[in-house]
């Protein structure tokens, strides 16, 4: 028997062998007059400023949903509640191949609605709270919240 070469047999093929590095993401939601994200503003080392989710590196023997909880509250300072996984996507960023887990999260009671932090990077953050039908994030993430806006609906 004769095997033709196809191409995206091959493409799938080496899709499978790439060692993601995984990480997690908590997309932490209130509930005000409307739901509401909560969001990092972060400083750039060039200047300026990106808005972000909460988001980290899964160490070694660690569970996805254990990150999740330890990089929200190493960020923000904030200690949430997992509702549900939105979702695992597989991406491309900065040359490394990533599996990132999107987990949806209840915010605790009594948060204001704005707040300075040092995260475990040791820059100075904002963390606030954004309409989360309509919160815009730094391009890289976009595909991270519009999972979770659809595992909400």
């Amino acid at each position: 028997m004769v095997r033709r070469w196809d191409p995206f047999l091959l493409s799938r093929a080496r899709i499978r062998r790439v060692k993601r590095i995984p990480k997690a993401t908590a997309v932490l939601v209130r509930q005000s007059l409307t739901e509401e994200v909560l969001v990092i503003e972060h400083p750039l080392d060039e200047g300026g400023s990106m808005l972000q989710l909460p988001a980290g590196t899964v160490e070694s023997n660690e569970e996805p949903e254990v990150a999740v909880l330890r990089e929200l509250t190493e960020e923000t300072g904030v200690v949430g509640e997992l509702r549900a996984l939105a979702g695992v996507l597989d991406e491309e960023y900065a040359g490394e191949a990533r599996r990132r887990w999107i987990y949806l999260m209840d915010a605790p009671e009594g948060l204001p609605d704005e707040w300075p932090f040092t995260c475990d990077c040791g820059a100075s953050i904002r963390c606030f709270w954004l309409p989360f039908e309509t919160a815009t994030l730094v391009e890289s993430q976009r595909a991270w919240i519009d999972l979770a806006r659809s595992a909400v609906r």
